[in-house]
């Protein structure tokens, strides 16, 4: 009966001191992960077509590329022959700012950047398989492009753990991976100027060119211990061009770029998610100068707040 009583006592006091409301305690935040690009992404991003492959077919995306799609021109992945009549097609086309930017597709190649004119990612099936091209064959497509520069090229994206890279065709068949001029659709007579590409791949490709001007310097933006690589990203995009980086974290240095040229008029983009459902945002124009260093402001902000602003960059 002693031991109940001072059982009691204890507790008692424990509750008393431990739930009592004290005016500097602060819960600790759960680091919550984020996967971004499959938080933002969705079906509605994927182009697909059932086609009937049994002479030269031409498909046309809602921006206006044409691909063009011939009998045999598929092998599966293991290099096996397949008959391929019936071929599944999905396309993801980059063409807004806001497309680069939640498919984490940054315009850089070994670290150099890259103004793009349009990108995407081609995947082809049969019978549920995936298929690569046959020995011999190119993916041939249209671009449209309101303004054409001959310094425009092919690049072929991988995504590693590194992050994401353009690497700069090399075509063995003698080919011009890329030429600019015009052409009529194949159902209208409208004339539309842009770039006729050759691909030896299909997966990730881009019209780019490398960004000449400007010397580069590192762009860096600190945020507190609540942000970090797992919960935030942050993102530049150029105002003029479509050039969209996606930065690195690193627990001393915070997020952080290396390439963008001095003078470079940038849109810093940050979304953090705080918790099941929630996020902040941040923006800010800015300026880049040498050895950059940058401050931004977050504030809680609705999910399809921050889509539709995305999608309107």
């Amino acid at each position: 009966m002693k031991t109940q009583i001072v059982l009691i006592v204890v507790m008692t006091l424990w509750i008393s001191f431990s739930c009592r409301e004290v005016d500097q305690f602060v819960p600790v935040e759960d680091n919550v992960p984020f996967e971004f690009s499959q938080e933002f992404t969705g079906p509605q991003d994927t182009l697909t077509y059932e086609l009937t492959i049994s002479e030269p077919i031409i498909i046309r995306t809602p921006k206006g590329t044409e691909f063009v799609f011939k009998p045999e021109m598929f092998v599966f992945t293991n290099g096996d022959y397949c008959e391929c009549d019936q071929v599944s097609i999905e396309i993801i086309e980059l063409d807004k700012k806001r497309d680069y930017l939640v498919h984490e597709a940054s315009t850089i190649s070994d670290g150099e950047l890259l103004v793009s004119a349009g990108a995407y990612h081609v995947a082809a099936y049969a019978k549920g398989k995936p298929l690569k091209l046959a020995p011999g064959h190119l993916a041939c497509f249209w671009l449209p492009s309101p303004l054409l520069d001959p310094e425009m090229k092919l690049f072929y994206g991988e995504r590693t753990i590194n992050g994401f890279n353009w690497t700069p065709s090399d075509l063995s068949s003698g080919f011009a991976s890329i030429t600019p001029g015009q052409w009529q659709y194949n159902d209208t007579t409208d004339v539309i100027v842009g770039y006729q590409c050759f691909s030896e791949r299909l997966d990730w490709i881009n019209v780019d060119k490398f960004v000449q001007e400007g010397s580069r310097n590192p762009v860096c933006i600190k945020l507190d211990e609540a942000f970090t690589g797992e919960n935030t990203v942050v993102f530049a995009v150029l105002k003029d061009e479509k050039s969209i980086l996606k930065t690195k974290y690193s627990v001393n240095d915070g997020f952080c770029l290396t390439n963008i040229p001095v003078g470079s008029e940038v849109l810093l983009i940050g979304i953090r998610k705080s918790g099941a459902n929630q996020y902040e945002m941040a923006s800010e124009f800015t300026t880049i100068e040498k050895n950059h260093f940058q401050s931004l402001n977050f504030n809680p902000t609705d999910f399809n707040e921050i889509k539709n602003y995305l999608a309107n960059l």
